[in-house]
């Protein structure tokens, strides 16, 4: 008899279950096009995720694109909470795992600011054992 010691969770899509992801929903609140997003996305993002670069800085040259007139802090802020959409039911299963005695890891590759914000804005400190956060050289993004 095989017993289950640990589980490990992916965040995006699992574990966090927004039906739109954040560039969808910006480009349909400002009405900019697909393609002035995806150059950053596809390009200078991908040096935040394996942390390369700083997102607060490589995104800067793209906000007059973006037609973006507010801080950065803002624009991480609506970034973040449009994503902000936890699957309950699957955080319940978790709870009932933990209980049991069994170990819940989240794993996920995001650039550090949003892991902090899925770690203590979205309470995942709370519903994990531990939250991994770990850079992977990635290849075309979650755009």
């Amino acid at each position: 008899m095989k017993i289950i010691k640990a589980i490990i969770f992916n965040a995006d899509g699992v574990v966090i279950d927004s039906p739109k992801i954040f560039s969808v929903q910006y480009q349909e609140k400002y009405k900019i096009s697909y393609n002035k997003m995806l150059v950053f996305f596809d390009t200078v993002f991908q040096d935040c995720l394996v942390d390369r670069a700083d997102l607060k800085e490589a995104i800067k040259p793209y906000l007059k694109d973006w037609q973006w007139d507010k801080s950065i802090d803002e624009l991480l802020k609506f970034w973040f909470k449009a994503e902000d959409k936890p699957n309950f039911k699957i955080i319940d299963f978790i709870k009932k795992l933990r209980e049991k005695g069994i170990k819940c890891y989240l794993m996920t590759n995001q650039e550090k600011y949003r892991t902090e914000y899925i770690k203590k804005e979205m309470n995942f400190n709370k519903y994990f054992d531990q939250v991994f956060f770990r850079p992977i050289l990635a290849t075309k993004s979650r755009m």
